[in-house]
């Protein structure tokens, strides 16, 4: 890990594969955004991942990064299904919640509303956000849809449904099998298995994969802001959903996953659809388990 003194401020846009600047928005409705990318999607996943976005300080850059949608998971009847996406990516609504309103859209860029955080797997702590093994997932539900349309759009995604089995005490090592690597704005994007249930959740590069390497921390800062640019990465961690925080706030979905130890590191194919650059995509990666660090407390 980079050494102090860096401003804490400014390693954290580094460290998710979150943290985009804003770009283009993809072209064409709703799941056909997914369409164009090599790596083909099970059919209907495409729809239940969305954008994220949490406006910066003072009318400052926001933070972009992707969520989607939990099947099953309504915290009661008639109420949305639940949203899952990476705890640092809303983190400034973590900090200030009455100044930093989530903002959650289709992916052919639709708003669909305001979100608030439901549930977290730990209390947030930026600086134990530093480490990979810290579980860095928050559960949102809507708190307002900006219109009977996004309401409706919303509610007809099928959502997707967690792998039944899931790794405590974890880490998915992911290596991408394309050129497309881990780039901003993928972060909380959903880790697909081939059949299209959700093995976890992507949180962060490689840390060795930043621009100037984990050695030279201090070049990378500028006038107090990041200075280095970030080149998508071939490796990153995912986690699986096996926080028991997590797990009571899906409802149902949460329920029905049955929690164990850390099985074989046979790799598995994976692939985890989001919103790199603002853009549509699907990158393939291999896959296997390996024990998480303990978390800092």
């Amino acid at each position: 890990m980079m050494k102090p003194p860096i401003a804490l401020a400014a390693l954290l846009p580094l460290l998710g594969a979150c943290a985009a600047a804003p770009g283009p928005e993809a072209a064409g409705p709703g799941a056909r955004c997914f369409t164009a990318s090599a790596a083909a999607l099970p059919p209907g996943v495409g729809a239940s991942v969305l954008r994220v976005s949490v406006p910066g300080v003072r009318g400052g850059r926001a933070t972009r990064g992707t969520a989607f949608i939990v099947a099953d998971s309504a915290a009661e009847p008639g109420a949305p299904n639940r949203v899952i996406t990476a705890a640092h990516v809303i983190a400034r609504a973590l900090e200030a919640p009455a100044e930093a309103a989530i903002r959650l859209a289709l992916p052919d860029g639709t708003p669909i509303g305001a979100a608030r955080v439901a549930a977290t797997a730990r209390p947030w702590n930026p600086l134990a956000a530093l480490d990979p093994g810290w579980s860095d997932q928050a559960i949102l539900t809507l708190a307002r849809f900006d219109s009977p349309a996004a309401e409706a759009a919303f509610r007809a995604a099928p959502g997707l449904s967690p792998a039944r089995r899931q790794p405590e005490g974890a880490l998915l090592d992911l290596r991408m099998a394309d050129g497309r690597g881990i780039a901003p704005g993928l972060s909380g994007a959903p880790v697909l298995s081939a059949e299209g249930r959700v093995r976890g959740i992507l949180v962060q590069r490689r840390i060795e994969d930043w621009s100037g390497g984990a050695s030279t921390a201090a070049p990378l800062l500028r006038r107090g802001q990041v200075g280095a640019r970030l080149e998508p990465a071939r490796e990153g961690w995912a986690q699986p959903l096996a926080a028991p925080a997590i797990l009571a706030a899906l409802g149902p979905a949460g329920r029905a996953v049955d929690t164990l130890a850390v099985p074989g590191d046979a790799d598995l194919s994976v692939l985890a659809p989001g919103y790199p650059g603002g853009r549509c995509a699907v990158v393939a990666a291999s896959a296997a388990y390996r024990p998480a660090p303990l978390p800092r407390d």
